[in-house]
């Protein structure tokens, strides 16, 4: 287990947050297809998660092993959205901003095969990364980035 982190200097995150350097995670309570994630979390002044390092990514991983129900003394992982989805015209998994998925982060296959109706979008379930039709819902995965303190106005 981690060592726990040094909270930001006047900045608690509200319960179901998890924190790491600058940013904040939450992990919400209710399923919602990908789209609905991504609405959701900007209608908290967030985003969906988009992981941009190594360090950033085994955070995670350690966070979702922590979101699980017991199903007849089986642990069932929840699957969370995460912010990567599928481009059709480039064949490539994408981020919202359209960048490309780093393959030193994790690989996910070719998904042209894959005929999800809704689209192919990715969630992540217990350290592993996985396609899904993005009209299945599933619990959401939103970030937020530290702003730094603002100037104070001089007369």
């Amino acid at each position: 287990m981690p060592p726990e982190l040094p909270p930001h200097q006047g900045e608690k995150c509200p319960s179901r947050w998890s924190r790491m350097k600058d940013r904040s995670y939450l992990f919400s309570p209710e399923r919602r297809t990908w789209e609905q994630c991504k609405s959701s979390c900007i209608s908290q002044a967030v985003g969906m998660l988009m992981v941009k390092n190594l360090e950033e990514w085994d955070f995670i991983n350690h966070e979702l092993f922590q979101y699980y129900e017991d199903r007849n003394s089986t642990v069932f992982y929840h699957r969370f959205w995460i912010e990567l989805s599928y481009h059709t015209e480039t064949r490539k998994w994408v981020w919202v901003d359209g960048s490309a998925l780093s393959t030193s982060l994790f690989e996910l296959t070719d998904a042209s095969h894959l005929s999800y109706q809704g689209g192919a979008c990715v969630y992540v379930q217990a350290g592993a990364v996985k396609p899904g039709d993005c009209g299945e819902t599933r619990f959401c995965i939103c970030e937020k980035k530290k702003e730094p303190p603002r100037a104070k106005k001089t007369d």
